[in-house]
């Protein structure tokens, strides 16, 4: 609660990115003298943000629409993995991201530089049961939209054996094609 006025007080005249900031920081302290945090991964803090965005002017009026199956299977159709190396990451980003429904930002270092605390790296998917007979993967999340605090989030991907949208085949074809090392950018 006390956390919660107290971004509200600062909701009229400080920015929402640094407002943020400063709960990354309350985080940190809270982290560092092992006390619960539970407060800042709640809904209502969440909402807040985004309201005090709106306030600022920063709602996002151009909604960017989804990449829908039949979009998908286009884009693919046009790339040639196995043959060109980047179009064989090309197709294990979009349908990792696809079957995912990832943010760009999730499995993408944009514009900025791979920092592998926060950007998608080669170890942060695990093939299970191993890589000969996967019948799943495990991917963890650096950092995301909804986790704000990087404290890493895992998701299951499941094979879809026989499509071409398969999101295991295509990041199997890539670890195949293009060797890397552990801390390597995922896709780059």
């Amino acid at each position: 609660q006390v956390i919660l006025a107290w971004m509200a007080s600062l909701g009229g005249h400080v920015q929402p990115s640094t407002i943020k900031a400063y709960l990354t920081s309350v985080y940190s302290l809270h982290t560092d003298a092992n006390i619960s945090s539970d407060a800042m991964d709640s809904p209502i803090m969440q909402h807040l943000i985004q309201e005090i965005k709106w306030y600022h002017g920063k709602c996002y009026c151009c909604p960017v629409q989804p990449i829908t199956l039949s979009i998908l299977l286009s884009i693919i159709e046009q790339l040639c993995p196995g043959i060109t190396p980047g179009h064989t990451v090309l197709q294990a980003a979009f349908c990792l991201a696809y079957s995912r429904l990832l943010h760009s930002g999730e499995f993408t270092t944009g514009k900025g530089k791979y920092n592998p605390s926060l950007n998608l790296s080669h170890n942060n998917i695990e093939f299970v049961p191993n890589f000969n007979n996967i019948t799943h993967a495990h991917l963890t999340l650096p950092a995301s939209k909804t986790n704000p605090f990087h404290r890493g989030v895992t998701i299951t991907i499941a094979a879809a054996p026989g499509w071409v949208t398969c999101p295991i085949a295509a990041l199997k074809m890539m670890y195949i094609k293009l060797p890397h090392q552990p801390q390597a950018p995922l896709f780059k």
